[in-house]
């Protein structure tokens, strides 16, 4: 299954689970659309995450994980990578390539 790195977690805010996510994609608004993302190190060893919320701000996307509501579990995902499947990437404009 081939994976596609589409943000990287870079630290909890707030208490209740709320993570900042740096997007590495040129359509950070389907971070507003989709439902879940393979999580981890990196492609090889991923597990799924559910997502219950999101929203864009100042170039982040700020995400809430099923399961995640307390600090102490969205600080674990610090520095884990968020993968897409190849199915679930957005088209690219005529010209451009992944």
């Amino acid at each position: 299954m081939d994976l596609f790195l589409t943000g990287t977690i870079l630290k909890p805010k707030g208490l209740k689970g709320e993570l900042k996510v740096l997007p590495v994609t040129d359509f950070p608004e389907l971070f507003l659309s989709r439902t879940g993302y393979l999580a981890g190190k990196n492609d090889r060893s991923v597990t799924p995450l559910t997502v219950q919320k999101a929203s864009l701000s100042k170039g982040f996307a700020w995400l809430f994980f099923e399961g995640v509501d307390t600090l102490e579990k969205a600080e674990k995902l610090s520095g884990i990578h968020l993968f897409v499947e190849e199915k679930a990437l957005a088209r690219q404009p005529a010209g451009r390539a992944y």
